[in-house]
């Protein structure tokens, strides 16, 4: 029982070091809604995006420059110069870090942790009885 309950808590504990990231697209030129205007790009130098293009290819970039008509960068893979005409693009993705989604992964995972340890000192305490 302690070997079971000891690698529990280990599975748990490596569990709670994972962030939570959510997937956010950027660009989607097939949504009904128009993207709202703005005078900065929403890619930044350095970030890391998904593209896909109207040939169906799908590329994962990082971002060396963005403008209002293309997209520099280098393919994660490959290491390869990439610059794609936004009129080409349907859709840009970017995974970004989610500080909610993390918090409720930890606070559940030390909820866990806790009641497993006061079901395993109740047990112990039962049988010392």
């Amino acid at each position: 029982m302690n070997k079971l309950l000891c690698r529990l808590v280990v599975a748990l504990v490596t569990a709670s070091l994972v962030a939570c990231t959510s997937l956010r697209t950027v660009v989607d030129t097939n949504s009904p809604q128009a993207a709202p205007a703005s005078s900065e790009s929403p890619l930044a130098p350095g970030d890391v995006v998904t593209v896909a293009t109207t040939t169906g290819a799908l590329t994962r970039l990082l971002v060396s420059a963005a403008t209002a008509t293309s997209i520099d960068g280098t393919q994660v893979d490959s290491k390869q110069a990439v610059h794609i005409e936004l009129a080409d693009v349907t859709k840009i993705e970017r995974r970004e870090f989610s500080g909610i989604k993390t918090l409720l992964l930890v606070v559940a995972i030390c909820a866990v942790l806790y009641a497993m340890t006061v079901a395993a000192a109740e047990a112990a305490l039962a049988s010392n009885i």
